[in-house]
């Protein structure tokens, strides 16, 4: 649930571990406050999952996996969401 009066329109959040408890409450919220999201974690069929509830808030998001113990995996997610 998003805090009354904020507004992320127009705005991009990363979330590591977004795509599930804390992580994932974060993640919707963001999106309820009309940020586009990018949940990621390194299961590909929960990144899918969590990508789809964003997409349901009528935001944008992309479907990335990393395991964020990998500098080169945290590099290549946040290269590609400045990207698109």
């Amino acid at each position: 649930m998003a805090y009354k009066g904020l507004s992320l329109e127009g705005k991009k959040a990363l979330v590591f571990g977004g795509t599930s408890g804390l992580g994932k409450s974060i993640a919707l919220g963001f999106a309820e406050a009309g940020a586009d999201v990018v949940p990621v974690s390194r299961r590909a069929e929960e990144v899918s999952k969590a990508a789809g509830e964003i997409r349901a808030l009528g935001r944008r998001t992309l479907e990335s996996t990393a395991d964020v113990t990998k500098r080169e995996d945290i590099q290549r997610v946040i290269d590609r969401m400045l990207r698109e």
